[in-house]
């Protein structure tokens, strides 16, 4: 559970609840239902997840009416290192659309991970160096546009300072000048015991940060404190 955020002295709330379920009376699957206050339903997200042999799936359902409908992931291994993977979406009107199709491989000192975005037709390639149980702290990603846009970027850090403690970070930067920013998150779990503190900042760096009161001025900043029982 997670209370806090930002522009008020108490935030939102957060809520998940995990537990492994049997369906069938064979079939173990992993049940993860999360709360959201406020929120238009108490429900947000109802989701299973597992693996059946080398395939791996997870489909969530939006609770809250927002019509987003119930995404579907799979994933498949094969030989040498390659897993592919499948985002689909089934909406609420019964249509169903295929969102992304993507490949992970670990090609020696690195890993790289090609993805196709089905809607707006964008190759996305990933890359950072380290094997599948050991990655780098440190990863490259770029969207390639088929209608010849100017091409995104992306530059990230995830890395565990020491144990219970981690942060991320991210250098987000697109084609359009004025959406770029960079955000960080720093999470600490030993200030106190049962407890974890998640501290997370976000700044603008696009071309009119001074015309609308400077790079300071417009951070935004949150503070959240989660439990785990």
């Amino acid at each position: 559970m997670q209370l806090g955020g930002k522009g008020s002295v108490t935030g939102d709330l957060h809520a998940k609840v995990e537990k492994d379920v049997m369906l069938l009376g064979k079939l173990r699957t992993h049940l993860t239902c999360r709360f959201r206050a406020p929120n238009k339903r108490l429900i947000d997200t109802v989701s299973v997840s597992g693996a059946l042999g080398d395939v791996v799936y997870e489909a969530t359902r939006s609770m809250n009416g927002d019509g987003k409908g119930t995404e579907v992931s799979v994933g498949y291994s094969l030989p040498a290192g390659l897993q592919l993977f499948a985002d689909a979406r089934m909406l609420p009107t019964g249509e169903h659309t295929i969102d992304s199709l993507s490949a992970f491989h670990v090609a020696g000192p690195f890993n790289v991970q090609p993805s196709w975005i089905l809607p707006t037709r964008t190759l996305r390639l990933k890359m950072c160096r380290g094997g599948r149980w050991h990655s780098c702290p440190f990863d490259v990603q770029t969207d390639l546009h088929a209608d010849g846009a100017p091409a995104d970027y992306e530059i990230g850090y995830d890395q565990e300072l020491h144990s219970g403690r981690t942060l991320k970070a991210r250098l987000l930067m697109p084609a359009q000048a004025a959406a770029r920013q960079m955000w960080a998150e720093y999470r600490d779990a030993t200030i106190e015991e049962g407890g974890t503190w998640i501290c997370r900042a976000a700044m603008p760096l696009g071309d009119d940060v001074d015309a609308r009161g400077g790079l300071i001025h417009r951070a935004e900043f949150s503070l959240r404190r989660a439990w785990q029982w």
